[in-house]
């Protein structure tokens, strides 16, 4: 099932976006705890950590007791787009903090799908921004879903320009999924993202979530799609739903 608008008519009278977020991120959560994730890992949707300052669509948090996983490395990824050196040090600006709690519990990965909300206004992306950069200070790896027609903003822009990186472009695809990575590599911390453009009317991919530094697990995201809008039983024109 190909990627739909879902900002405008006629997918936007007939189901609010608000209300396939919140099962879309179910089922990917869902999704991973039934066969994705090794042992002792587990994912949440609509997760709140801090006492509620930080939500996250999707987390998947790691036990204590935790052992180094095997046979979730197989799917051959294609080469970072883009590789950058950070000094958290030098950086101020990370002013949403994450406290962990929930016992001995870790967040190794986040998940967000981008609202509206999230591009509608410079000081609503910038605080996106910012909560995604102190996930990878974190070092905890993020993935960012936007499929938020009508919005061209680039939060990818607004996350590069908080991380004081020159990785900042003129063109970005308006509709995308992007996957970061942090970890540190000879007394130095290094972000990679893995980019793949959306489009309206094609097919969404496979994007990696990093649940150690090199251990990734995918999160097949047309899969889970089309699950969503199995079980909320949409009232959409079955041509359309096949691409036709």
């Amino acid at each position: 099932m190909p990627l739909q608008d879902h900002f405008h008519p006629p997918l936007s009278k007939a189901l609010p976006w608000t209300v396939f977020h919140s099962r879309w991120a179910t089922e990917i959560a869902d999704e991973l705890n039934r066969s994705i994730l090794p042992p002792r890992y587990r994912a949440w949707a609509h997760a709140q950590l801090g006492g509620g300052v930080v939500e996250i669509d999707v987390a998947a948090l790691r036990e204590a007791g935790w052992e180094e996983p095997s046979g979730t490395d197989r799917w051959d990824l294609p080469a970072a787009t883009g590789t950058a050196v950070i000094d958290f040090t030098g950086l101020d600006v990370f002013e949403v903090k994450v406290i962990y709690d929930g016992g001995d519990s870790q967040l190794v990965a986040a998940l967000e799908l981008v609202s509206p909300a999230n591009k509608d206004r410079p000081t609503n992306r910038r605080a996106f921004a910012m909560k995604c950069a102190n996930y990878l200070e974190q070092g905890t790896a993020v993935i960012v879903v936007d499929i938020v027609t009508g919005r061209t903003p680039s939060l990818h822009n607004e996350l590069m320009t908080i991380l004081e990186l020159n990785s900042v472009r003129s063109e970005e695809p308006s509709l995308s999924a992007i996957a970061y990575r942090s970890r540190r590599e000879n007394a130095h911390t290094k972000i990679d993202w893995w980019e793949q453009a959306l489009a309206v009317g094609q097919a969404m991919p496979k994007v990696p979530m990093w649940i150690g530094i090199d251990v990734k697990v995918p999160i097949d995201l047309e899969a889970s799609y089309m699950k969503t809008f199995d079980y909320i039983r949409v009232p959409f024109p079955s041509a359309d739903r096949n691409g036709e």
